[in-house]
């Protein structure tokens, strides 16, 4: 007999995300702020994998006003995970989330150890 949940190698990531520091006088209100700036509030996570093969996936969205918790899930989502797939991950989403990681002192390792720093 086959386990019932099968081995995540796929998990896809999208943030959405608030202004938390307001912009200083001068500064141009319609530039993007850097990662630093924003406050996590909703992460939105699919698990996809193939069982018995067909392809398998779990969809899970939390909405909260507990950046930390939410940071949390982040990295247990992706602390044993081989793949994790983003739309604009690399200059947004892990930056932002990795910025929310030193303001909660949370440990990160999968984000220095997938990124060649070894």
């Amino acid at each position: 007999m086959r386990d019932i949940a099968p081995p995540i190698p796929f998990v896809t990531l999208d943030l959405e995300t608030i202004r938390a520091i307001p912009a200083a006088p001068g500064d141009d209100p319609m530039a993007f702020p850097p990662p630093p700036v924003h406050r996590i509030v909703c992460v939105g996570r699919a698990f996809v994998s193939m069982r018995e093969d067909r392809p398998w996936a779990r969809i899970v969205s939390v909405w909260s006003e507990d950046e930390a918790a939410l940071v949390r899930e982040v990295v247990k989502s992706t602390s044993d995970r081989s793949t994790l797939v983003t739309f604009n991950g690399r200059r947004f989403d892990l930056p932002v989330v990795n910025s929310a990681c030193m303001r909660h002192r949370i440990a990160w390792p999968w984000f220095y150890y997938s990124h060649g720093a070894r």
